[in-house]
């Protein structure tokens, strides 16, 4: 049984707590379709990982943990690969589907990362402006793609429901139809001590991941 998880949480590790008043917009099963589902983590990924690594402002990061089966903020409850979310492969892409209820059917919120070198690249395709609706309309067709309004505000987007009739049409909204780009970088002593300092004292002793306890270890064990 899956349990729902907001974009925020789902983009953001991957990628996004939906504020009141945004898009949310989902798709009618996990992504790409017909693919094997992963219950683990790329090796590569485990870790924590920030989007600010050298900030003068830590507090203003955003922190990503990923451990070989879960992946949380700081302050979220784990989310678990099988349990709340789908974890499947197209190319060089992991593709992190979320279950989310729309009128009383199950659809998928979707966040699509990979690996950069050294940085881990995650898009969404959440909040969407009107223009990125026109794209959408002209990749996938207009009767594959609803749209709700909000009540009296026919300019304002309430959510989007896209409908890829393949995964060579999922492809063309992944490379020409995201929404939101983030880019992390696994975290390390010299890229922000104030940030391990504070993420070891508050949250890595009750982490559910060994990779996060191993982190722990090192970072006491050079203090």
């Amino acid at each position: 049984m899956f349990l729902a998880m907001s974009p925020w949480t789902l983009a953001l590790g991957v990628l996004m707590a939906v504020a009141s008043g945004c898009t949310t917009v989902t798709f009618p099963e996990p992504m790409p379709m017909n693919r094997k589902d992963h219950d683990t983590f790329p090796q590569s990924w485990q870790g924590t990982w920030t989007s600010h690594p050298t900030s003068d402002n830590p507090g203003s990061d955003e922190i990503l943990i990923i451990g070989e089966q879960t992946f949380r903020m700081p302050d979220g409850d784990p989310q678990i690969l099988g349990r709340d979310a789908v974890l499947r492969k197209m190319g060089r892409h992991h593709v992190l589907s979320s279950p989310t209820e729309v009128d009383g059917i199950t659809r998928w919120t979707v966040a699509v990362a990979r690996m950069d070198g050294d940085q881990l690249r995650i898009v969404t395709f959440e909040s969407p402006e009107q223009h990125h609706l026109h794209v959408w309309q002209e990749l996938l067709g207009d009767e594959r793609v609803e749209v709700q309004t909000k009540e009296g505000r026919d300019d304002k987007l309430k959510s989007v429901g896209l409908n890829p009739r393949n995964n060579r049409q999922f492809r063309k909204l992944l490379r020409h139809g995201t929404t939101t780009n983030h880019t992390f970088r696994q975290l390390v002593p010299s890229d922000n001590e104030v940030q391990v300092e504070v993420l070891t004292r508050d949250w890595a002793a009750s982490y559910l991941a060994p990779t996060a306890f191993q982190f722990t270890r090192d970072m006491n064990a050079s203090m």
